[in-house]
């Protein structure tokens, strides 16, 4: 079956960057820009953003193309600013397709610096940062999101390609557990993992000597389960938020836990 990639995000993230990427590893594809097919009108032309666009016909068109290309066992990688309503659509229209939703982040700092590397007639200046914050007040699920502060290109498709979690309308294990597997990581998601699992093991040997010998090291339990939570939380920031606030409220109840203890 023929898979729909829909790329989007703020202008200078690197949706054409990684679009292209994409297009290029499959053996039938087609790259469609949505900001070329939104330039093909001339007279009469109104940027997207301004009253009078033609935003309705663009979508028509998109459509239109998109269908002939998967009709004919083509891969497409559609990439554009996407919006709420606009998904919801492309979902009803290829549901006979595999659609993989991915919606492309970084950080302020990071979006003006890709935006500088822009030629000069595409930059975006501060409105890149308009559309950024534009996306982050969005209701889109996390699973969908995908930061790259710390991804190059060839990792970001290799991401995106090998987890199923952009997969429109599919529930898949890791719409729970959003946390990318090893060979995925950043290495400071690598470092934090790591130390968790050193926090995890401290946390089982405190429990063991506490039970089977003379030696009291809950206080060290606590500490690290504490710990243990902060970086799981961390980890969980990225990808799952709701996740990451429970694993901070639960660390801050195991402190106050350590704190009792110390004190008695």
């Amino acid at each position: 079956m023929s898979t729909l990639y829909l790329i989007t995000g703020p202008a200078g993230v690197g949706k054409s960057t990684i679009s292209k990427k994409i297009a290029e590893l499959k053996p039938k594809s087609a790259l469609i820009e949505g900001d070329e097919i939104y330039h093909q009108v001339v007279g009469g032309y109104h940027p997207a953003w301004k009253e009078g666009n033609h935003l309705s016909i663009f979508w028509d068109i998109n459509e239109s193309i998109i269908k002939k290309y998967l009709d004919n066992d083509y891969d497409v990688v559609f990439n554009y600013i996407i919006e709420e309503e606009n998904i919801k659509r492309l979902q009803e229209t290829f549901k006979d397709y595999k659609i993989k939703y991915i919606v492309l982040l970084v950080n302020e700092e990071t979006l003006l610096k890709r935006d500088a590397m822009r030629p000069e007639d595409c930059r975006m200046n501060e409105r890149c940062l308009v559309l950024l914050r534009s996306f982050l007040k969005e209701n889109i699920p996390d699973k969908y999101k995908l930061y790259t502060d710390d991804l190059s290109v060839d990792e970001t498709v290799e991401y995106i390609e090998n987890n199923n979690r952009f997969i429109v309308g599919e529930w898949v294990m890791e719409d729970y557990n959003l946390l990318p597997d090893w060979k995925d990581k950043t290495k400071t998601e690598k470092i934090l993992a790591i130390t968790s699992v050193v926090c995890a093991s401290i946390v089982a040997i405190a429990i063991f000597i506490s039970l089977f010998t003379k030696y009291n090291l809950f206080y060290l339990y606590y500490t690290f389960i504490f710990v243990f939570l902060i970086i799981k939380g961390i980890e969980y920031w990225k990808y799952n938020k709701p996740i990451a606030i429970i694993e901070f409220a639960c660390s801050i109840i195991f402190l106050i836990a350590d704190i009792i203890m110390f004190v008695k």
